[in-house]
């Protein structure tokens, strides 16, 4: 036979042969069908496009709660004896803090320690003794005057470590915030869409990563009974909350 006719009768051969294959219920061709089948499906997910997208809410407001680390640090020739006297100074700290409205719940003990000193100058050891306590403060028009009445309570043991603003209640400033990521995650998956030449399908999946208030401390340490004649000035100024969502789109197709 010619080789051009040999050749041109194999290929039929072999049509014919792959033409049958998907009418082989039994024979190896026939399961061989849904892998491919399972292969082109796949093929057709990954094929369906997607756009990550991230936005970052931003609201910023006043903070309406203080906090304040008030402590009491003693020393003495014998443990005991500073003990005796850090007690009796924590004692009226917190009897002056009860006084001026601060609720019991809003006063916790955050440390309490003895330890030994060695005097180099005088060749001996003395003890010390420090004592924190943490009080949250709600009325901020009040809480100069509170912190000064504090600072006289314990004599020139007081330490005022110091303060840090926050909120009793964000969950509007979150709200807010959420609000205005999503908005803007938004607005960035169109404009990409538009770039890109496509529509912008449904939301496939959303995440939220929400960042606490920052603190902002205003240290006043060592601050004595004596330091000044008139309340301690407070300034709450604004503070921000930021929330920050990743969101991913489907292509529509």
């Amino acid at each position: 036979m010619h080789p051009r006719l040999a050749g041109a009768t194999a290929l039929g051969a072999l049509l014919v042969l792959a033409t049958g294959c998907g009418t082989l219920g039994n024979g190896t061709a026939g399961r061989a069908a849904p892998a491919l089948q399972a292969r082109a499906a796949a093929a057709t997910v990954k094929a369906a496009g997607t756009i990550d997208v991230h936005g970052t809410g931003l609201v910023q407001g006043t903070p309406d709660l203080l906090e304040v680390n008030v402590g009491v640090s003693t020393t003495a020739d014998s443990a005991k004896d500073a003990l005796e006297r850090a007690n009796q100074e924590s004692g009226q700290v917190i009897t002056t803090l009860k006084t001026a409205g601060v609720a019991v719940a809003d006063i916790q003990t955050r440390n309490f320690s003895i330890f030994p000193s060695f005097d180099d100058k005088r060749k001996r050891f003395t003890y010390s003794v420090a004592n924190t306590v943490n009080a949250k403060l709600r009325d901020l028009l009040k809480a100069g005057a509170i912190l000064d009445d504090v600072a006289s309570s314990a004599g020139n043991d007081i330490r005022i470590e110091g303060v840090s603003f926050s909120f009793a209640d964000n969950s509007s400033l979150l709200a807010a915030a959420r609000t205005d990521a999503v908005r803007q995650a938004r607005r960035q998956a169109e404009q990409l869409a538009r770039g890109a030449g496509v529509k912008l399908g449904p939301v496939k999946s959303m995440t939220e990563d929400s960042s606490g208030l920052p603190t902002v401390f205003a240290t006043m340490q060592g601050l004595r009974a004596d330091a000044s004649a008139s309340p301690v000035p407070i300034e709450p100024g604004s503070e921000s909350l930021t929330v920050a969502v990743h969101v991913v789109y489907t292509i529509a197709k």
